[in-house]
């Protein structure tokens, strides 16, 4: 699995690749899912936001925990 620093790497080559803004902070959050007994298992997702806490100017990421696949991506620009 990627750690976070990675995630937040890869959702910033996105952005920069798209042309977006990435303002700081930057929110990143590990979503892993359970199996039907409750126990975690190996894999999940980033939710990666910048310019986290404020209004305006966020693009957000959804990045696959194990690979790195960008899933996800969306941009609001003001």
């Amino acid at each position: 699995m990627i750690d976070e620093q990675t995630a937040v790497e890869i959702a910033r080559a996105e952005a920069q690749s798209m042309g977006w803004a990435f303002g700081e902070p930057v929110e990143a959050v590990l979503r892993q899912r359970r199996s039907w007994f409750g126990k975690l298992e190996n894999r999940g997702r980033w939710n990666i936001r910048t310019n986290a806490m404020a209004r305006g100017t966020c693009a957000w990421f959804v990045i696959d925990a194990v690979d790195g696949r960008v899933l996800e991506k969306g941009y609001v620009p003001r």
